[in-house]
């Protein structure tokens, strides 16, 4: 049976949830503006729709060093090891696929998956991590 997490563990959560929750509002009310945009022709539409997907990554910013500053020094150090991590694996990608593809010539990486691996390394990195640790 699990422990019921302590206080400073609730309002990381709490911090966590709620840029969770900003992140998704903002990806999906941005993804439907792009449809829109999309199928109207709308300028206007197209160009909110970019720039909610370029603030996307500054709302992922916001909500972890939200949860950052909720944490306790071994949460944050079981974080800083996790996009130590992830920020090796998200440099092995580039630095190996990059140079394959001009001398292969294969097609170019679109951005969204550096962003989607660096991301999905940092949250297993950390899961393991944590787990690893005892906690």
């Amino acid at each position: 049976m699990m422990a019921k997490p302590n206080k400073r563990e609730q309002k990381v959560s709490r911090a966590m949830f709620r840029g969770l929750a900003a992140v998704m509002t903002v990806a999906v009310v941005g993804v439907v503006v792009g449809v829109l945009a999309r199928s109207s022709g709308n300028s206007f539409l197209s160009g909110m729709q970019s720039g909610m997907m370029a603030g996307l990554p500054w709302v992922v910013l916001a909500m972890v060093w939200g949860g950052y500053r909720q944490m306790d020094e071994y949460a944050k150090l079981n974080m800083l090891r996790a996009a130590s991590v992830s920020f090796a694996a998200l440099m092995l990608l580039a630095m190996t696929y990059f140079p394959l593809e001009q001398a292969l010539k294969l097609p170019p990486m679109p951005l969204w998956i550096l962003w989607v691996v660096g991301w999905a390394a940092w949250g297993v990195t950390l899961g393991v991590v944590s787990r690893s640790r005892g906690e």
